[in-house]
């Protein structure tokens, strides 16, 4: 793929309304020199295009000749979305959506599909990074299937793609974020499952930006990444972050589970079960749409909380420790400061337009 000579890119956004979507629209209107061209669906979420000065675009992924038509000039494609559906649809819709967008863009023009870093494989309940061959967990074993459609259509019609696992996302207008404010502004002190030296697979906003427009414009060549901070961000990077970023006093208590715990036969025998449920729903249920539904209604009605006896810790909240074994982008700056600079000058702004925004209404 040739680098582009273009000084201002044009990026189409497929799911633009999501949070991660209309994040990075967000970014590349106002803080790069490129234009973001988001397809969205709903008239509410078009409320903070809008107010962004964003352009938006209402077409139906399976009218060809007019989706060709809007991305006839594009420089590269991203898709944000996960159709919803049963278990058992949704590889087929995703391959479906594929074929609607690569099938009508410019051959040469390279298509981003957002994976997730649960791709690797790991149990849904699983916090380190760990990567399988066979996944155990559904939604790892969609994606991961996700990205070899993705690879199989981009063949097909000679379109460069980028699978992107991303990591947690965080940001401003994320909901991990608030998440983490309400978590640790709730409890005097916070109990963390870790080291403070821990690495974490966090990206924000920013990071992720600014790797598209590497990739878009050559520096990077298709294929698989991760997407973390690069450096990798530290759990206490990542909670002193918070804590300064939203001005709390909380307490942070880093205390790593430990095995050891006596369980009784019974409360044993039921986590056994409970560790298969991911495996039994990936592997079996994705093969049998008929019996899908009650197979998984009965399965989630057996299940009972794996309470042991002794010191209970209410930790605040969960995150995926270790190093990616994929490709990282490299030589965006990712430290702790320059985030929090950038995410302050665009939570400034957005601020601005809102009030601008009710003013004059």
């Amino acid at each position: 793929m040739e680098r582009s000579n273009k000084e201002k890119l044009r990026i189409a956004i497929f799911a633009a309304s999501s949070q991660v979507g209309s994040s990075v629209a967000f970014y590349l209107k106002h803080f790069t020199n490129h234009e973001p061209v988001c397809f969205i669906r709903s008239k509410y979420s078009a409320v903070f295009f809008e107010m962004a000065g964003i352009t938006t675009i209402s077409a139906d992924i399976n009218d060809g000749a007019v989706l060709k038509e809007y991305l006839k000039d594009v420089d590269g494609v991203l898709d944000f979305s996960f159709p919803s559906g049963q278990i058992f649809e949704i590889p087929g819709l995703i391959e479906k959506n594929f074929e609607g967008i690569m099938g009508n863009m410019p051959a040469g023009i390279p298509f981003f599909h957002m994976s997730s870093i649960m791709a690797y494989g790991m149990p849904s309940d699983d916090k380190h990074l760990r990567s399988y061959s066979m996944p155990r967990a559904s939604y790892g074993y969609i994606k991961r299937n996700a990205e070899q459609k993705a690879l199989a259509v981009g063949a097909k019609h000679g379109v460069p793609v980028f699978n992107y696992r991303l990591g947690q996302v965080h940001g401003f207008l994320q909901s991990v974020s608030e998440s983490f404010r309400e978590k640790l502004a709730a409890e005097p002190t916070a109990y963390l499952d870790g080291n403070p030296s821990d690495l974490t697979n966090t990206i924000f906003i920013p990071t992720l930006a600014e790797a598209i427009i590497k990739s878009v414009t050559g520096e990077m060549k298709p294929g698989l990444y991760t997407l973390v901070a690069s450096p990798q961000w530290t759990l206490k990077e990542l909670y002193d972050y918070y804590l300064d970023w939203y001005q709390l006093d909380t307490m942070l208590n880093y205390k790593p589970q430990t095995a050891g715990h006596q369980v009784p036969f019974v409360a044993k025998a039921f986590s056994q079960l409970k560790k298969y449920r991911p495996l039994i729903e990936t592997y079996l249920l994705l093969k049998m749409p008929e019996t899908s539904v009650k197979i998984k209604g009965r399965f989630r009605k057996s299940e009972i909380a794996n309470q042991v006896s002794g010191e209970s810790i209410k930790y605040v909240d969960f995150n995926l420790l270790g190093t990616p074994t994929t490709d990282v982008p490299k030589g965006i700056n990712s430290s702790v400061a320059n985030v929090k600079q950038v995410e302050q000058a665009m939570q400034d702004l957005y601020l601005s337009m809102l009030e601008a925004r009710i003013v004059k209404a």
